[in-house]
């Protein structure tokens, strides 16, 4: 090749660099745009669920009743009373995700665990199983370090499909009853964290828009199933 022809390379190779670069940065703009139509977030922290724990007298002064302490929370089932929750499976969605027991943290939001493919089980509440009340199961949708969890296909769920939940040897079989997305500003948390009533599992993570300039996504994403 000789010594012009290898310098034309040059020059048509410094030429079509800056397309490409504007591609690739066009290419990374309507992802960014694609998943915030969908409500998804690749912004970061902010993007987190919040899910405020129950809206008690408690809240603001913890008591033994609300807030027992961990060995109280996790002890062994006594007879008859069902086992921590381990595991989560909706097959309808392909989930299939470890269950941690969590509490409240110091401003009274759930404290959940940080990997999206994660849920915390409401460990001062019913457990899955009990004979009454909402056991409830939460988890963040999405995260900057993680990215997007499995929780995001929630809103695939349909009525009447299989909840699968391990609670020690057992596996729990629930039938979804509602899918609903709630604003988080009227999310009703009495009703949420119920101790009373019939038994129901109820599993929370976040929806809607995602507008960082109002905290994050706007809406709770809730799948109330009942015993089968």
């Amino acid at each position: 090749m000789t010594e012009r022809a290898l310098r034309d390379g040059r020059q048509l190779a410094l030429l079509l660099l800056p397309l490409s670069v504007l591609a690739l940065v066009l290419g990374l703009s309507l992802l960014h745009q694609s998943l915030l139509r969908q409500g998804r977030s690749v912004a970061g922290d902010s993007a987190l669920v919040g899910v405020a724990g129950p809206p008690t007298p408690a809240a603001a002064r913890p008591s033994p009743a609300w807030r027992p302490p961990l060995r109280t929370a996790a002890a062994a089932p006594s007879a008859g009373r069902p086992a921590v929750p381990s595991r989560l499976r909706i097959p309808s969605i392909g989930l299939d995700v470890d269950v941690t027991p969590v509490g409240v943290s110091a401003d009274g939001q759930l404290s959940l665990p940080e990997r999206p493919d994660r849920v915390g089980w409401y460990r001062y509440g019913p457990r899955p199983g009990s004979d009454q009340g909402s056991a409830v199961l939460a988890g963040h949708l999405d995260s900057r370090r993680y990215g997007i969890g499995p929780l995001a296909a929630v809103g695939r769920i349909d009525a009447g499909d299989v909840v699968l939940v391990t609670t020690g040897r057992k596996t729990l079989r629930f039938g979804v009853e509602e899918v609903l997305r709630v604003p988080k500003r009227t999310l009703d948390l009495d009703r949420l964290f119920t101790r009373e009533g019939r038994p129901l599992l109820r599993i929370v993570t976040c929806g809607g828009a995602y507008d960082p300039d109002r905290g994050g996504y706007q809406d709770n994403v809730i799948v109330t199933a009942r015993p089968r």
